[in-house]
């Protein structure tokens, strides 16, 4: 009987600990990725890696996820989950997932999510894309950059969606990892954690611009 009592005590603090350090982490996570963003720009004119590298034939190239790898110490190549750095996942989203496959078109190169507003596309490599300066932010202690979400599984450079997204499949976007609580990278490098409708989040369907740009 006092087993079972303590039992009943011990398992949800427990719980609510393993929520606790993945939290932790993953906003680690997100803080090592904004320092990979920063050494990327201070190399290529302070400006931000495109989201994708799109070829003629439609096929896709390099993808954000991948400029970032010299800055973590690997190759500049595409990224699938086995060859992904650790901290391009957020612990929640590795316990739970039970979908990843050892096919890269199939494999989730990370687990966050960027702003599809200022990360663009790049059609036709080498063409020119739209690509922001970091000095171009007015806020970028409120611009965000990152964030927990879900990738879809079709591709291996998971984005925000806006309202302008016409697939149903394209729509994976922020999500609470983390029991409720969303955590965010910034364009600055900050992070903040946040409920999935705090200041503006719930509001990734839609044109408003609020924490977009």
């Amino acid at each position: 009987m006092i087993v079972t009592v303590l039992g009943a005590l011990l398992i949800p603090a427990l719980t609510q600990a393993r929520h606790k350090t993945r939290l932790v982490q993953c906003a680690s996570n997100l803080r090592q990725l904004g320092v990979l963003f920063a050494l990327y720009a201070q190399d290529n004119e302070n400006m931000l890696p495109v989201r994708h590298q799109w070829a003629s034939d439609g096929t896709t190239g390099l993808s954000w996820e991948d400029m970032l790898l010299p800055y973590a110490g690997q190759k500049l190549q595409p990224v699938d989950y086995k060859t992904a750095p650790a901290n391009y996942y957020c612990p929640a989203f590795i316990a739970r997932n039970t979908q990843k496959s050892p096919r890269v078109s199939n494999g989730f190169a990370t687990s966050y999510v960027c702003n599809g507003y200022i990360l663009r596309d790049r059609i036709n490599y080498p063409a020119t894309a739209i690509q922001y300066r970091l000095a171009q932010f007015q806020d970028p202690s409120n611009t965000l950059l990152l964030t927990d979400g879900i990738p879809y599984p079709g591709s291996a450079g998971p984005a925000v969606s806006t309202q302008n997204e016409t697939r149903p499949s394209s729509r994976y976007v922020g999500y609470d990892m983390h029991e409720g609580r969303v955590n965010v990278l910034m364009v600055d490098g900050s992070v903040k954690t946040l409920s999935p409708t705090d200041n503006g989040l719930d509001v990734f369907h839609t044109d408003t611009g609020r924490l977009y740009y």
